[in-house]
Parts: structure tokens; C-alpha cells; sequence
């Protein structure tokens, strides 16, 4: 099985910073010129199946992507960024600040009515070790459109790489990632988001 994993287009609130969670956002003049561009990028690649975040900013990138692949899509909460709770829609800032406060890492820190990078770890690993278990998918290739935290997730999970270390590298707005998972185990094959 191959997973080809892209971010989003740039949103408005990612050019000022903002944290948007589980907000929809809106994707940006430039935001929208690279969907477009990711999609002819991907126009004639094999793609079997797409999953997708179901908030806007992913939904309408994908909805770019899939205008070249005529195949099953769906949309879960399952790819959902990261809930940052109370901080929604607040500058990167405030989110710093509550970390310094409580002395927690940005892998621990849990804002109050939202989730932590380990919560939304389980969350995405349990949805893609759920596509692996799928006979149907062994020798498909799947495209997830979601965002920068489900990215560092499974960058991490197939790549190898402590997600810790994984959160140090910037997923570039529709960068996209390749992975091949076999019955030997897993690699990156390629890497367009974060190098």
C-alpha cells in the first residue's frame, strides 16, 4: 500500500498565525493557487481512494485533487487538526504562553476543552492502522489531505522518525509525503513536505 499524505492550502489564519483547530478557515488567494497547482502536480498519479478532513480548508483542497480522480472519497473528523480548545482562533502566542505557564511540553500540553499533540496521536494512528488492516487497500494507493499535526502523526508513525523530532520540521502548505507499507515494514519514498 502506498499513502500519499498532503497539507492544505495556506489559510488566511495561517498567514497571521492563528490557531485553528477544529475551525474551518478559510483558504487564501495564494492558499487556493495551491490547490490548484497540487492537483495537477497529482493529476497523473495513481490514487485509489482519498480520505479528507472534513473541515473546509482541507475539504476544498481535496475538492481540487479529486477533480482529476474519479475514485471513493470520504471526509472524517478522524483527519481533524488538532483540537486546540479555548485557544481557537487565538494567535500562536497564547499557545507559547500556556505552555511556559504550566511547564508542559507542546507534546503533553492539553488546552482546556481540546486535545494534546498525543491525544490527536492516537486519534490519526488509529485511523490509518485501520486503512493498513484493510485487505482491499494492500496494493492501493491512498491520498489523505488533512493538515500540519496529521502530518507530523504519520510522518512519524511510517517514517520512523520520534514525533518530537517530527514536530521540529514545517509541513509546507500542499508539501505532500509518500510512504510504502508493505509486509517488511514501512519508508518514505518521498518527501515534498518537509524538505
Amino acid at each position: 500500500m502506498k499513502l500519499i499524505v498532503v497539507r492544505h492550502g495556506e489559510t488566511e489564519e495561517n498567514a497571521k498565525r492563528m490557531l485553528m483547530g477544529h475551525m474551518h478557515g478559510t483558504l487564501s488567494g495564494k492558499g487556493r493557487l495551491q490547490a490548484k497547482k497540487i492537483a495537477l502536480r497529482l493529476r497523473n498519479t495513481k490514487i485509489d481512494r482519498v480520505f479528507s478532513s472534513d473541515l473546509m480548508r482541507a475539504r476544498r483542497t481535496t475538492e481540487e485533487i479529486v477533480r482529476y480522480h474519479n475514485v471513493p472519497l470520504v471526509y472524517t473528523k478522524e483527519l481533524r487538526e488538532q483540537n486546540y480548545g479555548v485557544l481557537q482562533g487565538r494567535h500562536l502566542d497564547y499557545l507559547l504562553a500556556a505552555m511556559k505557564r504550566t511547564r508542559k511540553s507542546r507534546l503533553r500540553y492539553r488546552p482546556k476543552r481540546g486535545e494534546s499533540i498525543m491525544d490527536m496521536k492516537i486519534r490519526v494512528g488509529k485511523f490509518v492502522r485501520s486503512l493498513n488492516k484493510k485487505k482491499e487497500y494492500k496494493n492501493e494507493t491512498l491520498l489523505i489531505s488533512a493538515h500540519a499535526g496529521i502530518a507530523w502523526v504519520i510522518f512519524s508513525m511510517y517514517g520512523h522518525v520520534p514525533l518530537a523530532k517530527a514536530m521540529k520540521m514545517h509541513p509546507k502548505n500542499t508539501g505532500l509525503f509518500t510512504v510504502e507499507i508493505n509486509d517488511k515494514g514501512s519508508k518514505i519514498i518521498e518527501d515534498r513536505m518537509f524538505k
